[in-house]
């Protein structure tokens, strides 16, 4: 015996990809059945007070977990299926959604917490280090290109877009790392689609940093920002000196 669900509309199939982790982006775009065989279905919790849906516990493909299918609740469908009755009303069904985010978002392979680490310890010693081995130190580095305040203004420009490359490339790194391994610890559905979603989000933002940064590198105005605190001996004159001075401040902007 199966049991197929089908979808009427995109969300549906949508909230399918969410619940059930081998039911992929492709069955959402052709909104494909889902299908489940007998012995695949647990059982049911059917709800008496708020809502139409009920909720269908599975374990299939090496996954466990439910599935709230939004059709009719008809007995006869599943007859050899245990079918437990619950009395939830809309609070009751608001705390349970709000304790299984709290608990999506806080265990301890979510990406949001491994990120959001990620991104602090970088910084931290990306500050820490560059001080002591003069890489990005303008009172080591600084040069008569231009004064104190020019210098210290390009410095931080050149800082902060080597410091958030760092901060992305980490980030995938370690994204990465979570939708390769450590998101196959879970047969748990829901983490493990929580891992894998999460993790794929924050994969796209880094991408698309990085690119942006990259991009800023190849600019004319990082060049000379670059050459400002680290490069004066391209300045060859004096008189070029003294220009660069009265007008360094303004090309870095």
């Amino acid at each position: 015996m199966k049991y197929t669900f089908a979808p009427k509309t995109h969300l549906d199939a949508f909230s399918f990809f969410m619940q059930v982790p081998f039911y992929s982006m492709w069955d959402v775009f052709y909104k494909k059945d889902l299908v489940f065989s007998g012995d695949e279905v647990t059982s049911i919790e059917l709800n008496l007070n708020e809502s139409p849906t009920y909720r269908m516990f599975y374990n299939a493909k090496s996954f466990h977990g439910y599935i709230d299918i939004r059709e009719k609740f008809i007995r006869d469908d599943f007859m050899n299926v245990e079918v437990k009755t619950v009395n939830k009303n809309f609070q009751a069904i608001c705390q349970e959604s709000l304790k299984e985010g709290w608990d999506l978002t806080f265990h301890r392979n979510s990406p949001v917490l491994w990120v959001v680490a990620t991104s602090i310890i970088v910084t931290f010693f990306y500050w820490l280090f560059s001080v002591p081995f003069n890489f990005l130190n303008p009172e080591i580095v600084g040069n008569t290109l231009c004064d104190l305040n020019c210098v210290n203004t390009a410095w931080k420009k050149v800082m902060t877009i080597y410091m958030s490359m760092s901060v992305s490339m980490a980030c995938l790194f370690v994204t990465a790392y979570l939708i390769l391994f450590r998101a196959k610890l879970y047969k748990e559905a829901r983490f493990y689609r929580s891992i894998q979603t999460s993790a794929i989000l924050v994969f796209t933002v880094s991408s698309f940093r990085m690119a942006a940064d990259v991009k800023k590198v190849f600019t004319q105005e990082f060049s000379t920002q670059v050459q400002m605190v680290y490069q004066p001996q391209n300045f060859k004159t004096t008189a070029e000196r003294g220009i660069a001075s009265q007008k360094g401040f303004d090309k870095v902007d």
